[in-house]
């Protein structure tokens, strides 16, 4: 992020979120997943299994063919589902778009989303959507998903997750980080 300081008005940059939260996690079973999939996409296509040989030592060809290799097996679909299913909610929640406009399937999802927060007694707060928030004593900013409020008025902090796996520890320091920011931080205003 480059973020003027609350402080001194001066651009500056901040450290992220999830960065420091990700320290905390073990990406073994992240990079063994990554593996595999590479495998199976270069075993899927004699184009990169050619591009393999004739790159050799072509360090920027390689990455690329990886990365054609993640995209033929299919590595990066649930990530692109969950980042277009998460700009919805943000659509939705922010009053750009209503849950009668979001076409099926994922009107499902969306209206499951919704009861879940009425069941929980949260309420959205569209002003506090995609909120970038910063902690100036350790120089970290980062972007909460949601801020919502609940029955009595407190603030509740949440990330909207679309797949299965949650980083625990790295989630809570995430959370901790956010919930003692000192100051939100608007593009717009600047």
């Amino acid at each position: 992020y480059q973020i003027p300081d609350p402080t001194t008005g001066k651009n500056r940059a901040w450290t992220r979120a999830t960065t420091i939260a990700k320290t905390l996690e073990d990406g073994t079973n992240l990079s063994a997943w990554k593996c595999a999939r590479t495998a199976v996409g270069v075993a899927t296509r004699p184009s990169i299994q050619a591009g393999i040989v004739a790159a050799q030592d072509d360090k920027h060809q390689l990455r690329q063919l990886v990365d054609q290799a993640m995209e033929a097996a299919g590595a990066n679909e649930k990530r692109e589902l969950g980042t277009n299913l998460h700009r919805i909610l943000e659509l939705v929640d922010t009053g750009r778009m209503t849950i009668d406009e979001v076409p099926d399937p994922w009107a499902k999802d969306v209206r499951a989303y919704r009861s879940r927060l009425a069941e929980l007694g949260l309420t959205v707060r569209p002003d506090l959507c995609e909120v970038i928030l910063l902690h100036r004593p350790l120089e970290i900013a980062g972007t909460c998903d949601r801020i919502y409020e609940d029955h009595e008025g407190r603030l509740v902090f949440a990330d909207i997750k679309t797949g299965g796996y949650i980083g625990w520890l790295s989630f809570a320091m995430q959370f901790a980080i956010y919930s003692t920011a000192t100051h939100t931080y608007n593009p717009a205003d600047n």
